[in-house]
């Protein structure tokens, strides 16, 4: 999930850089074709906060472990630069208070929230509702007390564009209501993506399981020592062909066999007492026992192991490797 994180801030910020400069162009478009008159310092001054903001987040991003808390601070400074932004209008275009109010300020906010659906994480989104929220509320309080034309009637203030109070307290309760359906679409999203990263790391887990194998087989069929695995009765799962060799005994006629057919009963003896030994403890993954014990070829000639080594490779599966004979 932490690399879908990333790339989810990373989206939110190239998404919010692309939208201040489509906003900020319109202005000029409209500034140049209104011989400049309209020009607004402060909208360019806000534009490039933004802007900045958005390449702060890229910076942050991509930090090993994400900075969550600063990023959700950065979105909070984000909603204020949009509310900036849609009172920059008013005064740029010599318009009354209330005018906030009009319909680019709310998709304006749209885009601000719903762009934190990127991420799949309910947590930005719902900061940034709480911003709008909070941001809308207080710009209606400001505008009652800055003297904005307030009414009492919905036709009045649709046709003369008059603040209507209970119109904006209900568009922030939409706005609340329109944030708990993204958080929770983006709690579920999340699950599915949580529950599709753990079958990708599964597989990848399986994958590198199987090479791990592949590479024991070859070391195991391919070393000069010999080798066999024996479970936790002692009995023969696996020989590889150099002890095939030391033995002259065939893979198929050893399997299945005890490991006491070829040594002493004294050593055999000693072997089971060490395995057992180890298998209560489990302190240790592997124990190298030196050995100077006696051993059976086919033709009943005693030979010498120079050293044994006992190697756990699970709980009811031992490796006896043989390093030389004398």
């Amino acid at each position: 999930m932490l690399e879908n994180d990333r790339r989810g801030e990373q989206a939110i910020a190239c998404f919010q850089a692309l939208i201040a400069l489509i906003v900020f162009g319109f202005h000029l478009v409209s500034a140049s074709k209104n011989q400049w008159g309209i020009f607004s310092p402060l909208t360019l001054g806000i534009a490039t906060c933004i802007i900045f903001s958005c390449g702060l987040r890229l910076w942050l991003a991509n930090w090993k472990m994400l900075p969550n808390f600063w990023l959700n601070v950065l979105t909070v400074l984000d909603g204020c630069f949009i509310f900036a932004i849609i009172i920059s209008y008013s005064f740029a275009y010599s318009l009354p208070i209330e005018s906030s109010f009009k319909a680019p300020s709310i998709i304006f906010l749209v885009l601000y929230t719903g762009a934190r659906v990127l991420k799949f994480d309910p947590i930005p989104i719902l900061v940034a509702g709480t911003t709008v929220v909070i941001g809308w509320l207080f710009l209606l309080f400001y505008s009652v007390m800055s003297g904005a034309n307030v009414t009492s009637s919905y036709r009045e203030h649709v046709s003369s564009g008059k603040l209507l109070i209970g119109a904006n307290i209900e568009m922030a309760v939409g706005f609340i209501a329109v944030t708990g359906v993204l958080v929770v679409t983006s709690i579920y999203a999340r699950r599915i993506l949580a529950n599709t990263a753990d079958i990708g790391e599964l597989e990848e887990a399986k994958q590198r399981a199987e090479e791990i194998a592949a590479r024991h087989v070859a070391l195991f069929q391919s070393s000069t020592d010999g080798i066999l695995v024996v479970d936790q009765m002692g009995t023969i799962e696996r020989v590889n062909p150099k002890l095939e060799e030391m033995f002259g005994h065939s893979a198929q006629n050893l399997t299945g066999k005890n490991v006491a057919l070829l040594m002493s009963q004294t050593n055999a003896t000693m072997l089971a007492r060490d395995i057992n030994s180890f298998q209560e403890n489990k302190v240790l993954n592997s124990l190298v026992v030196p050995l100077n014990r006696r051993g059976f070829m086919p033709m009943a000639t005693n030979f010498q192991l120079s050293c044994l080594s006992v190697i756990l490779e699970s709980p009811t599966s031992f490796t006896l490797q043989e390093s030389s004979v004398m």
